[in-house]
């Protein structure tokens, strides 16, 4: 694996209370865009997970072969491993990490509570997966960066430069 980007690492508290948290980064993002909120809720006593989802935080090209399943994946085991130390789970995530914050909820009704932030929730329309199954079959990868589209210039959200297609897509 390539070195992580500064900042990027996963994070994990073990909080004073019976509470626990797992907060869920976005797509070509990592921890580092959500490090003030699990920090928060780590000073709130929560037990805190905050796992680096696979392919993000190193390089796009390590992203490429990465999947919805496996950002699932991730997410499922680290909230199983967390719910099994805690007595109430809440979930958090951004963009990509709200969708994978309702997948939890909807897989999981015993979730305490979930927050969304910027929540990626609807499906594109049928003409834009075509548009993009298009752009992959034609040999184009990836498109510009979405990441650290903060609407404060001031602000810089540490993602990839670009957006790799295929991984988007199973999104």
């Amino acid at each position: 694996m390539t070195a992580l980007i500064p900042g990027a690492e996963p994070w994990s508290h073990l909080g004073s209370s019976s509470h626990g948290a797992l907060v869920l980064h976005g797509f070509t993002g990592n921890p580092g865009s959500m490090r003030g909120v699990a920090e928060a809720l780590a000073a709130a006593g929560y037990h805190v997970e905050m796992p680096l989802l696979p392919g993000h935080g190193t390089t796009v090209e390590e992203m490429m072969p990465t999947r919805w399943a496996d950002w699932a994946g991730a997410a499922e085991a680290t909230y199983q491993a967390l719910a099994a130390r805690v007595d109430k789970v809440v979930v958090v995530g951004l963009s990509m990490g709200g969708a994978l914050t309702l997948r939890l909820g909807a897989d999981h009704p015993e979730v305490a509570g979930l927050v969304c932030i910027n929540p990626a929730t609807q499906p594109q329309a049928p003409e834009v997966v075509a548009m993009l199954q298009g752009m992959i079959d034609g040999g184009t990868h990836l498109i510009p960066a979405i990441g650290s589209d903060i609407a404060d210039p001031a602000a810089h959200e540490s993602a990839y430069e670009a957006t790799p297609l295929a991984p988007l897509l199973s999104l």
